[in-house]
């Protein structure tokens, strides 16, 4: 949580990216680096700290102002002198000039307004911590996002390569189906159907690469990258124990982590945390409304400084002055007062039904993803055992069928098995993992490590 806040308050910068392979970890931080909505968040965050700094300025600090002015006479002649010379209305201009200046400071202190000045701060405090957690949620969305980008590339490579893999099946079927054609061992109906074969399976290969392109450029643009990049591979030998340990929970295991699960969620989700604020603020704004009953008494004081020169009196003088007043405001308009009250109590019955809507869909969303994890941990087993026993039937069939002893469209049926079995086993993997980074985005969870290590902690502790 830290270092994501670090990154919401400190832009992170990210060196250039080479040709070497791209990992998920660089991926993630080249997409935070490229977020606008982040870069906008850091931008309100700033202002909201700096609109701390005024309020600070005009609680607890001084008014200065200064001021400077001159003045002279352009003219004063009277009837007796009115054919006076130009030097006596140079004279005229010189005594007249008078040249001043003030210092003026002034503090005004509210002594009394029925906490509406104290709640007033308490609103703006919950309004900047709202807008850090608007940037957290943003944080974590970008995360899930460079997340699923990422796995959908790979996801799209293996499609790809699994549709090469077909292929290259075909072309070989294809292969041996005109040999036996020629040597009269198998009809034109046969050889036709390995063609059509061919055919499929390439049209097939050429989707999947329309596929990886759109799913390449999706990643360029959401990690700011020109070009496509070579993504690391996902170790899934590094998951086996999760797997193991997701697909094998009883109901009373899933129980136990999902209270385990929900404790993080309800403390960190930032929109859980937004809603929460939201209320809090909806209870200042009664408060406010509230405390309009009351009068308000205010002091003022201010001291001046002058400092004023003239020929007439060839010297300088000087002026001081100080005041203090106090003023007491009594409101009369009660009604307006009321009604202004009344509307702060829907607001506030609204805010907390907002804020219960949103707990109890967050707690949807955190089954609905912890079953999703647990039923995608149990599909890339029983996907992987499909797809072993695939290749054998396949490789069995293709003996058989260089032999003579199977036909072209047992081949197409092994191939068809092969292909799909495989295309499963690669959707359940990378479905895990989009999983796991949903669960890691409704907690804010740094690492997916803390929701495995949570899984392995709750096996059996139901019964413990």
């Amino acid at each position: 949580m830290k270092a994501a806040w670090a990154f919401v308050l400190t832009m992170i910068s990210i060196c250039g990216v080479g040709a070497e392979t791209l990992t998920l970890e660089q991926a993630r931080e080249l997409a935070l680096a490229h977020s606008k909505d982040l870069a906008k968040y850091n931008l309100t965050i700033s202002n909201s700290q700096l609109a701390e700094q005024a309020d600070f300025f005009s609680k607890y600090l001084p008014t200065l102002s200064a001021s400077a002015s001159a003045s002279t006479n352009l003219w004063n002649v009277s009837s007796a002198d009115s054919a006076g010379s130009a030097s006596s209305s140079n004279s005229v201009l010189y005594d007249g000039l008078k040249v001043s200046g003030t210092l003026t400071a002034q503090e005004r202190i509210t002594l009394y307004d029925g906490g509406s000045s104290r709640i007033a701060s308490e609103i703006r405090a919950i309004s900047n911590e709202t807008t850090r957690i608007q940037a957290l949620e943003a944080y974590f969305s970008v995360l899930s996002d460079a997340d699923n980008a990422y796995y959908a590339v790979l996801q799209a490579q293996a499609a790809l390569a699994a549709a090469e893999l077909s292929l290259e099946n075909a072309d070989l079927g294809l292969a041996i189906a005109e040999v036996r054609l020629e040597t009269g061992l198998i009809s034109a109906g046969d050889y036709l159907k390995a063609l059509i074969e061919k055919e499929t399976q390439e049209n097939g290969r050429n989707q999947a690469r329309r596929d990886l392109s759109l799913k390449q450029t999706q990643f360029q643009n959401l990690v700011g990258l020109a070009g496509s990049q070579e993504l690391e591979p996902v170790n899934f030998d590094a998951y086996e124990n999760a797997l193991q340990t997701l697909a094998s929970l009883s109901d009373a295991d899933i129980d136990a982590l999902y209270t385990s699960l929900w404790k993080s969620v309800e403390s960190s989700n930032p929109g859980l945390s937004r809603s929460a604020l939201s209320y809090q603020q909806a209870g200042k704004n009664l408060e406010s409304a509230q405390s309009k009953y009351l009068p308000t008494v205010t002091a003022t004081a201010s001291a001046t400084a002058g400092l004023n020169w003239s020929p007439s009196i060839e010297s300088f003088t000087t002026s001081t002055n100080g005041n203090v007043s106090l003023n007491v405001s009594i409101p009369l308009d009660i009604w307006v007062t009321a009604n202004s009250v009344a509307q702060q109590k829907n607001n506030l019955s609204s805010a907390n039904l907002s804020y219960e809507a949103s707990r109890e869909s967050t707690a949807i969303s955190l089954m609905s993803a912890l079953y999703t994890v647990v039923q995608q941990a149990s599909a890339v087993l029983s996907s992987r055992r499909s797809y072993e026993l695939s290749q054998q039937n396949y490789d069995y069939t293709m003996e058989r069928y260089k032999l003579s002893q199977s036909s072209t469209a047992d081949l197409t049926n092994a191939s068809l098995t092969l292909t799909t079995s495989h295309n499963a086993l690669n959707n359940a993997q990378f479905n895990f993992l989009k999983s796991l980074s949903a669960i890691r985005t409704l907690g804010a969870f740094e690492e997916e490590s803390v929701i495995i290590d949570m899984a392995l902690r709750s096996k059996g502790a139901a019964v413990r």
